[in-house]
Parts: structure tokens; sequence; C-alpha cells
């Protein structure tokens, strides 16, 4: 999971959908970064920062595979919330 952390803080550059299978490892990636859970609705997921209030909302299922657009999402999140 360090490889996966490494490449959404933007420390390397390997394709991001190689690295990552499913929306709870994006979920745990989010985590690692500082993100709370803040709760959802259905298959929704809202995680945000107390320190910088950056939000990102994650849909589907844990098990699901994540869509190209949630990826770019996850890593432009915690861009902005290392900005803040």
């Amino acid at each position: 999971m360090d490889k996966d952390l490494t490449a959404a803080l933007g420390l390397s550059k390997p394709s991001f959908s190689s690295q990552i299978c499913r929306v709870r490892q994006l979920i745990r990636i989010l985590e690692k970064a500082g993100f709370i859970y803040r709760g959802g609705k259905g298959s929704h997921k809202v995680l945000l920062t107390p320190q910088s209030h950056a939000t990102i909302t994650i849909s589907g299922q844990l098990g699901d595979d994540p869509k190209h657009y949630q990826e770019k999402e996850v890593r432009d999140a915690i861009r902005r919330a290392k900005d803040r």
C-alpha cells in the first residue's frame, strides 16, 4: 500500500490505475493522507480533511473497480489538501 500512497501523493509517476484495483483502496489512500470518513448515503462515501476542509465524494461499493475520473479526483484532492 505504500507504493499506492507514494503514487497518490505525486512522488512517483506510475499509472494510478495500474496500482489500484478497488474503491476500498482509494478510500484507504485518502485516509492515509489525512482524510476522515464523514458518512454518506447509499454507495457514496464523503471524506474530508479537518485542517483544510477539502472534501471528496467517492461513489461505488467497496469492492467495485474505481472509475478513471475517481482516481484523478483522489490525486487532485490530496494535492489540494497538501497545498492548503
